[in-house]
């Protein structure tokens, strides 16, 4: 279950729009309302690590190597930090890092 709204507070994380950025302890209420807010607090808090670490080490590739960084090497990063995350959040996280990749640094190769 832990995993679960770890995975889901993760992909709310990554919303655009009016939530772009924003907390995630309301609408993760919204779905497990039984949540304290301690452990909504803490969801926030680990969900956005996770959100923020991943976008600047696929960020930091880019940097470095002028190119995208491939999803295989981006997934063994996650499921190092966040080994919770699941196959479809983590791809989900890295179409988010691939756009902004791509907004500051141009079309790059995805070359490997």
């Amino acid at each position: 279950k832990k995993e679960e709204i770890l995975n889901d507070g993760l992909a709310l994380s990554l919303a655009f729009g009016k939530y772009w950025l924003q907390p995630i302890q309301s609408r993760l209420k919204k779905r497990y309302p039984a949540l304290s807010e301690q452990e909504l607090d803490f969801f926030n808090e680990t969900c956005q690590k996770a959100r923020e670490n991943s976008l600047d080490e696929m960020y930091k590739f880019a940097e470095v190597n002028a190119k995208l960084m491939p999803l295989n090497e981006f997934s063994n990063f996650v499921k190092q930090q966040f080994p919770w995350a699941t196959t479809k959040i983590i791809k989900s996280v890295y179409s988010q890092g691939q756009y902004y990749v791509y907004k500051d640094f141009g079309n790059l190769s995805k070359n490997t």
